[in-house]
Protein backbone atom coordinates (compact mmCIF):
# COMPACT_ATOMS: atom_id res chain seq x y z
CA UNK A 1 0.00 0.00 0.00
CA UNK A 2 1.36 2.97 -1.45
CA UNK A 3 1.40 6.40 1.57
CA UNK A 4 -1.45 8.27 0.58
CA UNK A 5 -3.16 4.80 0.66
CA UNK A 6 -2.76 4.42 4.31
CA UNK A 7 -3.14 7.93 5.17
CA UNK A 8 -6.50 7.44 3.38
CA UNK A 9 -7.23 4.33 5.13
CA UNK A 10 -6.28 5.91 8.64
CA UNK A 11 -8.58 8.90 8.14
CA UNK A 12 -11.51 6.29 7.96
CA UNK A 13 -10.82 4.72 11.10
CA UNK A 14 -10.14 7.85 12.79
CA UNK A 15 -13.62 8.99 11.11
CA UNK A 16 -14.88 6.01 12.48
CA UNK A 17 -13.87 6.53 16.20
CA UNK A 18 -15.06 10.27 15.58
CA UNK A 19 -18.43 8.97 14.51
CA UNK A 20 -18.85 7.12 17.81
CA UNK A 21 -17.81 9.14 20.12
CA UNK A 22 -20.78 11.86 18.90
CA UNK A 23 -23.00 8.77 19.35
CA UNK A 24 -21.75 9.00 22.75
CA UNK A 25 -21.65 12.61 23.57
CA UNK A 26 -26.08 12.46 22.15
CA UNK A 27 -26.36 9.26 25.07
CA UNK A 28 -24.95 11.42 27.37
CA UNK A 29 -26.83 14.70 26.05
CA UNK A 30 -30.41 12.45 26.35
CA UNK A 31 -29.28 11.21 30.21
CA UNK A 32 -28.48 14.79 30.94
CA UNK A 33 -31.83 15.86 29.62
CA UNK A 34 -33.71 12.99 31.32
CA UNK A 35 -32.34 13.98 34.72
CA UNK A 36 -33.43 17.49 33.79
CA UNK A 37 -37.21 16.18 33.87
CA UNK A 38 -36.78 13.99 36.93
CA UNK A 39 -35.25 17.20 38.96
CA UNK A 40 -38.48 19.21 37.96
CA UNK A 41 -41.04 15.80 38.66
CA UNK A 42 -39.15 15.92 41.88
CA UNK A 43 -40.15 19.25 42.54
CA UNK A 44 -43.55 19.15 41.79
CA UNK A 45 -44.02 16.47 44.13
CA UNK A 46 -42.60 18.27 46.87
CA UNK A 47 -45.13 21.05 46.10
CA UNK A 48 -47.79 19.22 45.52
CA UNK A 49 -47.68 16.41 47.61
CA UNK A 50 -50.07 13.41 47.63
CA UNK A 51 -52.04 12.74 44.40
CA UNK A 52 -53.27 10.66 41.98
CA UNK A 53 -50.47 9.73 39.21
CA UNK A 54 -50.46 7.53 36.27
CA UNK A 55 -47.83 5.09 36.66
CA UNK A 56 -46.37 3.31 33.23
CA UNK A 57 -46.00 -0.23 33.92
CA UNK A 58 -44.18 -0.41 30.03
CA UNK A 59 -43.97 2.25 27.39
CA UNK A 60 -48.03 1.55 26.40
CA UNK A 61 -49.20 0.77 29.17
CA UNK A 62 -50.29 2.59 32.37
CA UNK A 63 -52.27 2.36 35.80
CA UNK A 64 -53.58 4.74 38.22
CA UNK A 65 -51.83 5.15 41.79
CA UNK A 66 -51.61 7.56 44.33
CA UNK A 67 -48.48 8.87 45.83
CA UNK A 68 -48.34 7.69 49.24
CA UNK A 69 -45.03 9.75 50.27
CA UNK A 70 -44.11 12.82 48.82
CA UNK A 71 -41.70 13.37 51.48
CA UNK A 72 -39.59 10.58 50.34
CA UNK A 73 -38.41 8.88 47.22
CA UNK A 74 -36.53 5.68 46.58
CA UNK A 75 -32.89 6.15 44.48
CA UNK A 76 -31.19 3.46 42.60
CA UNK A 77 -27.55 4.12 44.25
CA UNK A 78 -26.56 1.40 41.27
CA UNK A 79 -26.17 -2.54 41.59
CA UNK A 80 -29.45 -2.78 42.65
CA UNK A 81 -29.46 -1.40 45.92
CA UNK A 82 -32.31 1.22 46.44
CA UNK A 83 -32.31 3.67 49.47
CA UNK A 84 -35.10 6.11 50.82
CA UNK A 85 -34.34 9.74 50.06
CA UNK A 86 -35.89 12.92 51.13
CA UNK A 87 -36.36 15.60 48.18
CA UNK A 88 -33.37 17.42 48.69
CA UNK A 89 -30.90 14.12 49.16
CA UNK A 90 -32.73 13.01 45.58
CA UNK A 91 -31.51 16.47 43.85
CA UNK A 92 -28.02 16.15 45.86
CA UNK A 93 -27.99 13.12 43.87
CA UNK A 94 -29.30 13.87 40.65
CA UNK A 95 -27.04 17.11 40.52
CA UNK A 96 -23.90 15.10 41.36
CA UNK A 97 -24.93 12.62 38.61
CA UNK A 98 -25.26 15.76 36.23
CA UNK A 99 -21.89 16.68 36.77
CA UNK A 100 -20.79 13.22 35.91
CA UNK A 101 -22.30 13.33 32.80
CA UNK A 102 -20.67 16.85 31.80
CA UNK A 103 -17.58 15.95 33.28
CA UNK A 104 -17.43 13.10 30.77
CA UNK A 105 -19.13 14.78 28.04
CA UNK A 106 -16.55 17.22 28.14
CA UNK A 107 -13.84 14.67 27.53
CA UNK A 108 -15.28 12.97 25.16
CA UNK A 109 -15.49 16.44 23.75
CA UNK A 110 -12.06 17.31 23.67
CA UNK A 111 -11.22 13.78 22.41
CA UNK A 112 -13.83 14.91 19.07
CA UNK A 113 -11.49 17.55 18.50
CA UNK A 114 -8.24 15.97 18.64
CA UNK A 115 -9.36 13.80 16.22
CA UNK A 116 -10.76 16.56 13.83
CA UNK A 117 -7.43 18.52 14.33
CA UNK A 118 -5.78 15.34 13.39
CA UNK A 119 -7.87 14.46 10.52
CA UNK A 120 -7.43 17.90 8.82
CA UNK A 121 -3.56 17.16 9.02
CA UNK A 122 -3.70 14.11 7.01
CA UNK A 123 -5.97 15.66 4.60
CA UNK A 124 -3.53 18.54 3.74
CA UNK A 125 -0.97 15.12 3.94
CA UNK A 126 -3.57 13.98 1.45
CA UNK A 127 -3.17 17.06 -0.76
CA UNK A 128 0.46 17.71 -0.57
CA UNK A 129 0.77 14.11 -2.05
CA UNK A 130 -1.14 14.83 -5.31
Amino acid sequence: MEEKEKIIYELGMIDSKARELEQQVALIDRQLQELRLVQEDIEKLSKEGKREVLMPLSSDILVRGNIADSENVLVNVGAGVILKKNIKEAKEVIEKHEKKLSGIKEKLLDEINKIVDYMLKLESEIREKK
